[in-house]
């Protein structure tokens, strides 16, 4: 992902969105006012709250921004949200953002050339920004491009820039209002080296942590495609075992969520930037298999119209999809990089996991009235038993002209 602040556009200096869909992807149709939405940039983070997906931050073009955005998934609207004491959240980009109970928490990020380390919290009821203390004389200091995630009454931060060696794990406790370094038990099975751009997310008692990049004193990147697991009730990390092929590509500045059971990972780039990724990814964290071994799996979808490939996004989950949005995509030239504000929904239970029969009956129940045609008694049951699914996706569905 190249820094927005360096990106060279083309004469006009115009930010080009590009929407693709593909089979069973609906991109989100822009409706309201265009104020309402949030501007194409990258490197904003995005939460969901109950019905609603937050967007915060981002960049582009060397500007950063600090609003605040909602997406309503019943109504399909854009709201930008009027921040009390937005003057303390500053402009920022590459941070970080969990829900705890009913507040998006924010940590770090930067704007420009200014690595933040503050901790602040919006209430999604009334939209008041507020500073989180931090007491004690532990703090893991200013960082970008890390990733959080929350388990219990706890949040976990993992890495960023800068750089810290050995690797670091924190912890923020919200009772207490202390941060903790997180000290492990051994020294195998964890990141050899520090991270950014990875991805992290929770399961059960554990947190995974996929990807990712290195930058050497020399300016050179190498780049992870290693999935690792932190047990947070035995305070021991461990590279997960994976099958060799197929597996994702090493990449950096992906997104990453985790679905019954199931870790998704989408996009991201590589090779300092010199190519982006379009892909789309599974892994059951339930299913060892033989010799507990896990195994990807990649999602092979048709269509035109899909996320573009890309790196910077932003993702959550609601319900059985996966919310894309934002990002960098690749111009005709290394220096033209386009941006996006399409929001994208990926339907998770339609497409690796369920048997050929299943699929055709949900779909033939979009488009069959059982009670109007005669059809053979076995189709009918199938087509049946998928009526009351459809009713619950018809909710999440959305229709394009």
């Amino acid at each position: 992902m190249l820094p927005p602040l360096l990106i060279l556009k083309d004469r006009d200096q115009s930010v080009m969105v590009r929407t693709y869909l593909v089979k069973r992807t609906s991109a989100l149709e822009n409706r309201g006012l265009e104020a309402s939405m949030p501007p194409p940039s990258c490197c904003q983070s995005m939460v969901q709250f109950e019905e609603k997906m937050y967007i915060f931050g981002g960049a582009v073009l060397g500007v950063a921004f600090n609003t605040v955005h909602s997406f309503d998934t019943k109504t399909e609207q854009w709201v930008l949200h009027d921040t009390k004491n937005s003057e303390i959240a500053c402009r920022r980009m590459s941070h970080s953002t969990v829900v705890f109970e009913e507040s998006m928490v924010v940590f770090g990020g930067m704007d420009l050339n200014v690595v933040h380390g503050d901790l602040l919290s919006l209430n999604l009821r009334n939209f008041e920004w507020s500073v989180l203390p931090s007491l004690g004389h532990q703090h893991p200091g200013v960082r970008r491009s890390h990733a959080a995630a929350v388990h219990g009454r706890k949040m976990y931060i993992s890495m960023g820039l800068p750089s810290h060696r050995p690797p670091d794990l924190w912890s923020y406790d919200f009772d207490s209002k202390h941060w903790a370094a997180v000290r492990c038990n051994q020294l195998f099975g964890m990141p050899p080296v520090s991270l950014h751009g990875h991805s992290m997310c929770v399961s059960e008692n554990s947190l995974y942590l996929f990807g990712g990049c290195v930058t050497a004193p020399t300016g050179a990147s190498s780049y992870s495609n290693r999935l690792y697991e932190y047990n947070i009730a035995t305070n021991m990390w461990t590279s997960v075992r994976v099958a060799e092929y197929p597996m994702p590509s090493p990449r950096y500045a992906h997104v990453m969520a985790i679905s019954e059971g199931r870790i998704v990972v989408h996009g991201g780039d590589s090779e300092d930037c010199a190519k982006y990724y379009d892909d789309l990814w599974f892994i059951d964290i339930r299913n060892t298999g033989g010799g507990g071994v896990l195994a990807w799996q990649r999602h092979r979808d048709g269509g035109t119209r899909r996320p573009c490939a890309r790196s910077g996004h932003c993702c959550a989950v609601l319900g059985d999809a996966l919310y894309i949005f934002g990002g960098e995509s690749p111009g005709e030239a290394f220096s033209m990089v386009h941006y996006s504000n399409q929001l994208y929904r990926i339907p998770l239970t339609l497409s690796t996991r369920l048997p050929l029969t299943d699929l055709c009956g949900r779909w033939l129940a979009r488009a069959v009235d059982v009670d109007d045609i005669c059809i053979p008694p076995a189709a009918a049951s199938v087509l049946k038993r998928y009526r009351c699914i459809e009713v619950a996706e018809k909710l999440m569905t959305f229709h394009h002209d």
